[in-house]
This record gives structure tokens, C-alpha cells and sequence, in this order.
């Protein structure tokens, strides 16, 4: 009876163990995925606003070049309907980013968890 309660708690520690490794690695997998994912959103938010800084010299030049006050009204009109339309369409891009990543970064600790429930309603029955 003793080597069987030995046996049985050898395999509890190493299910143990298991579980800790796999579940160690699936936080690696997970941070690994984000920091990468933060990498291409913030290169991406970089691109945004470097464009929208070059757009802006443009329009600016618009302005100067500008004969009269109608056509100075209408180039800051352009500037800002610009403005606007390249924030919410590079509002969007990043948050559409930002959830696909959120996603894709809790996918491997999501794996774990169901891996761990489906372990423990198998050993409860």
C-alpha cells in the first residue's frame, strides 16, 4: 500500500510540474506575441503621424499660396475635414490592431486555461 501512495504522489508532482512548466510557456508564448504585436502598432502609429505631418506641409503650403481670403478659407476648410478623416481612419486602424493583437496574445494562456479545466474535470469523474 505505501509504494502505491509513493507511486501516486510521483504522479501527482509530476503533473504538477507539467502543468507549471506548460503553463510558464504559455505566458512566454503570450508576452512574446504581444511585445511583438506593440512593436507593429507602434511603428504603425509612427507611419501615421509622419504622413499626416508631410499631409500638413502640404496644406500648409496651400494656404501660403493662397491669392485671397476665400481661397485661404477654403484650403484651412480642406485642413481640417483632412485632419479629421485621418484621425478616425487612423483611430480605427490602430484600435482594430490593438484588439486583433489583445486576441491573439491571450490565445495561448486561453489554451492553457481550457487545457487545465478539461484536466481537472477528468480527474473529477
Amino acid at each position: 500500500m505505501p509504494q502505491q501512495a509513493n507511486f501516486q504522489f510521483d504522479k501527482l508532482a509530476q503533473d504538477a510540474a507539467n502543468t507549471s512548466r506548460e503553463s510558464i510557456e504559455a505566458f512566454i508564448k503570450s508576452g512574446t506575441i504581444f511585445a511583438k504585436g506593440v512593436e507593429t502598432i507602434l511603428k504603425t502609429a509612427a507611419s501615421l503621424t509622419q504622413s499626416a505631418a508631410e499631409k500638413q506641409v502640404k496644406l500648409a503650403q496651400q494656404v501660403m499660396n493662397s491669392k485671397n481670403i476665400n481661397e485661404i478659407a477654403e484650403a484651412q476648410s480642406k485642413i481640417g475635414q483632412s485632419n479629421f478623416d485621418e484621425f478616425v481612419a487612423g483611430a480605427t486602424k490602430l484600435s482594430e490592431m490593438s484588439v486583433k493583437l489583445m486576441n491573439e496574445a491571450s490565445a495561448p494562456i486561453n489554451e492553457q486555461f481550457t487545457k487545465g479545466m478539461q484536466k481537472a474535470s477528468k480527474m473529477a469523474a
